[in-house]
């Protein structure tokens, strides 16, 4: 029942004489302007990629940073059994916080920022159509959530949700209006 939702993707080009007639003289008046927009909009897939990349791994050094130092600070509060118990009870709050925060967004605001994206993309990439998998709220949701559960400890990596993240940053910025992207 649940494969009925989704449907597959044709990734066979239609090929007018309209169109090749359209493609072939945009290659005669402008190759280079082509192949030097393509090189442009890759040079700023990237550099958002970095740049979102860059902005995980800063905050999930604080937050990380924030859980420490508390703890630290309530484990020296004074040298009693009761500061260690504390201090460790502030590291599981904390921890279950954050991991919980990013299970509800992940269920509630975007599911399709579940998992790490990579058996999605593989999907997409074989002609399956996911619904609501490449949208601007399951990128917001997937980099929030990526931070929030790597700095509550869980057991994920950041890998996997950084090939769904640049694949989603791809879609938009070739989906974004731009002028000389017409």
């Amino acid at each position: 029942m649940t494969f009925k939702k989704f449907q597959s993707l044709d990734f066979q080009e239609y090929r007018s004489k309209i169109y090749e007639t359209h493609e072939v003289m945009q290659k005669k008046r402008h190759p280079m302007k082509t192949e030097t927009l393509l090189w442009f909009i890759f040079a700023i897939i990237g550099v958002l990629v970095g740049f979102i990349s860059f902005l995980l791994a800063l905050a999930e050094d604080y937050l990380t940073e924030v859980k420490i130092w508390v703890t630290q600070h309530f484990m020296q509060l004074n040298h009693t059994e009761g500061a260690i118990y504390t201090g460790f009870g502030f590291y599981v709050i904390y921890s279950i916080v954050l991991s919980s925060l990013a299970a509800a967004m992940t269920v509630y605001i975007a599911p399709g920022a579940a998992g790490s994206g990579i058996p999605e993309l593989m999907g997409v990439l074989n002609g399956v159509k996911y619904p609501n998998i490449m949208t601007k709220k399951v990128l917001v949701v997937k980099v929030i959530g990526v931070i929030l559960a790597v700095s509550g400890t869980l057991c994920v990596g950041k890998e996997g949700p950084l090939a769904h993240i640049g694949a989603i940053v791809a879609i938009l910025c070739l989906e974004a209006p731009l002028p000389f992207l017409a």
